[in-house]
């Protein structure tokens, strides 16, 4: 087997990368599944809060194609709360 050498936010982009190919393919869970795998990695690394927040707005787009509209408005509003964090203070 030949080792990956990608750096842990390079992983977590391929996880988000493989889930919007699941999403595209209507394989909700399975996208859901590699999204959160790339949340957990975000959430531990030294990740651009922009990287995160699109990874909810992602997660939220998954949830309401899914008929689950309690967890679209969840990560949706994480999202927004992320992008508010990136934003500089005046």
């Amino acid at each position: 087997k030949k080792k990956c050498n990608a750096s842990p936010i390079e992983l977590a982009k391929s996880y988000n990368n493989l889930a919007l190919n699941y999403r595209d393919k209507g394989e909700y869970d399975d996208a859901i599944k590699w999204m959160k795998d790339a949340e957990e990695i975000f959430k531990t690394s030294n990740t651009s809060i922009n990287e995160l927040a699109l990874l909810y707005f992602n997660l939220g787009n998954v949830y309401k194609k899914k008929g689950d509209n309690y967890e679209a408005k969840e990560n949706y509003e994480k999202c927004i709360k992320s992008r508010e964090q990136s934003k500089p203070v005046k």
